[in-house]
């Protein structure tokens, strides 16, 4: 007996490119149904006449706008699902839509949704509070962050900002007082240290200590004979140790218009050789007294005795009255 091959449909189910179809296979395809004709692979079906042949229509359109379908399995088209259809589209966002409008929505301080950035971070940009919608960058943050010195920001430059005449800053310190700092001026920003301050004070405190008199006294010798010709110890005095002594004499001789007169300081009592002070020498005065002042000042490691000197060629004996007053200043 001959066999009489397929003599029914088969349902192969939804169209696929890879499979292989023979006649009276059917097969599902963008929301139509189609019968193979012959035995066809990868030949995509439709109302050929050759290869396929439609058995019903569908619809090829997206779920959006598919429309209702009868219980008859054919899809009508209700006019009245136009407006819906739009309405149901252009309630929609598209995949990208950022815009410079707020059409999609801002996010604020109540809201979540679409934000602008900014970049700046140094001045205050208009309306970028939160109710405007405005945020801040990763490059604001990151400039913010860059341009604030540490918590800890001492440095030997001047990065961060110089005090001197003109402007409060940083300033650096020096302990030297003695002696002068090279660009240590207050252009500079270089300041005194509280230790250089202290240093500074108690030495000219021990200056000014040292510097008042220690001592002081007034010595006066009336009428002493000092003969023609010879040398005469006028008066002595005692220096004080570790001091700076400062002597002043005051000498008159008597009236005599002969001559001159000169008086020294000596370490001897009519010692010629002198010792510190120069020789002051004057000429006699006419119808008065001869008047001379003598000016001593040594540093005495030690206190020792000193001897004013004086002579005269007047031709005969002259009285001569001394004072001296001694201060002891120390430096």
């Amino acid at each position: 007996m001959r066999a009489l091959g397929k003599v029914g449909l088969a349902n192969r189910g939804v169209y696929s490119a890879s499979a292989q179809y023979t006649a009276l296979d059917f097969v599902a395809y963008n929301g139509s149904t189609y019968v193979a004709l012959k035995n066809v692979t990868g030949v995509t079906p439709s109302d050929d006449g050759t290869n396929w042949q439609a058995m019903a229509l569908g619809t090829s359109m997206s779920l959006a706008n598919r429309l209702d379908v009868t219980t008859a399995g054919q899809v009508a088209l209700d006019a009245a699902q136009g407006p819906a259809i739009t309405a149901l589209v252009n309630g929609r966002a598209p995949t990208s839509h950022a815009s410079a409008a707020t059409t999609y929505g801002q996010g604020n301080a109540s809201n979540f949704g679409h934000v602008k950035l900014t970049d700046t971070y140094a001045s205050l940009v208009s309306g970028a509070n939160a109710a405007g919608g405005i945020g801040a960058s990763q490059n604001a943050l990151y400039n913010a962050y860059v341009n604030r010195a540490p918590v800890s920001h001492a440095t030997s430059s001047t990065t961060y900002g110089q005090g001197n005449a003109s402007n409060y800053g940083h300033v650096k310190l020096s302990d030297t007082y003695a002696s002068k700092v090279t660009n240590a001026a207050a252009s500079n920003g270089v300041a005194a240290s509280q230790n250089a301050l202290y240093n500074a004070y108690n030495t000219l405190k021990n200056r000014v200590d040292k510097s008042k008199i220690v001592h002081s006294g007034a010595i006066t010798h009336e009428n002493v004979s000092v003969a023609n010709n010879t040398t005469v110890n006028l008066a002595s005095f005692t220096t004080v140790a570790q001091t700076n002594n400062l002597i002043v004499f005051t000498v008159s001789w008597a009236s005599n218009a002969t001559g001159y007169r000169s008086i020294w300081v000596s370490e001897t009592p009519t010692g010629e050789t002198l010792y510190v002070a120069s020789k002051v020498i004057v000429a006699a005065v006419s119808g008065a007294n001869t008047q001379m002042q003598l000016y001593f000042t040594r540093w005495s490691s030690k206190a020792e005795t000193l001897y004013l000197v004086g002579r005269q060629n007047s031709g005969s004996t002259l009285n001569v009255s001394i004072r001296d007053t001694l201060v002891n200043i120390s430096v």
